[in-house]
């Protein structure tokens, strides 16, 4: 990650912080072990927050190594949308998704860049300059711990993605309607679920701009 300048609030995560990833139910620490988590794997901006200490970012980077993102997903599942967790937690659904049902998502991907109803969800010229590669690649390295891109573009690029999703009217702008599927979620399973996700990335990416995100 890059040299960071001085953060608004502390950003250290301690040792025993990180006994928090394994379930422990202590309400504020799991809060706090929530926002730092997430700070840990988002590059800040202006200055909002500082690189964990080494020791704490190698075992948390061994941590998703070894298990994945999901003992940090279940931090960051409680988090409002308007908090960097928050949004973590919907990238990591999004990225999910994406992976289980490649080919579901490419062919929405493509009926959505057809659909008349794009038009008024999204600019069609925009649309089309979306990579899914190289957008799911992002969201790999992001959920990874090796991420070094543009968070504010990549909030916008999976935004604009989800309005291509929903643009196709024989599917509808849900996400996903199972009940009992196992990426079901108040988030996933809501009345137009992409494209409330979608406006609440966009405004993410415009508070992360701001340096009004944590």
């Amino acid at each position: 990650m890059t040299e960071r300048t001085r953060p608004r609030r502390p950003a250290i995560i301690e040792p025993d912080m990180l006994e928090y990833l394994e379930g422990d139910e202590d309400p504020q620490m799991s809060r706090e072990a929530a926002h730092t988590t997430a700070r840990a794997l988002v590059p800040a901006k202006n200055g909002e927050w500082t690189d964990p200490d080494p020791q704490v970012l190698d075992r948390l980077l061994e941590i998703i190594e070894t298990e994945g993102v999901d003992p940090l997903a279940s931090l960051w599942a409680s988090s409002p949308p308007e908090t960097l967790p928050g949004v973590l937690w919907r990238l990591v659904l999004i990225k999910q998704w994406a992976t289980r049902d490649p080919e579901l998502l490419r062919n929405r991907h493509a009926q959505g860049l057809a659909a008349t109803e794009l038009g008024a969800l999204l600019d069609p010229k925009v649309a089309k300059t979306i990579d899914l590669d190289e957008w799911i690649a992002q969201l790999t390295s992001l959920l990874n711990g090796t991420f070094a891109g543009d968070f504010a573009a990549l909030l916008t690029t999976t935004a604009q993605e989800l309005r291509v999703l929903a643009a196709h009217v024989a599917f509808g702008p849900n996400w996903i309607t199972d009940s009992a599927d196992t990426l079901a979620t108040p988030i996933t399973v809501r009345d137009s679920a992409l494209l409330t996700t979608a406006k609440e990335l966009e405004a993410a990416a415009q508070r992360y701009s701001d340096g009004r995100l944590d």
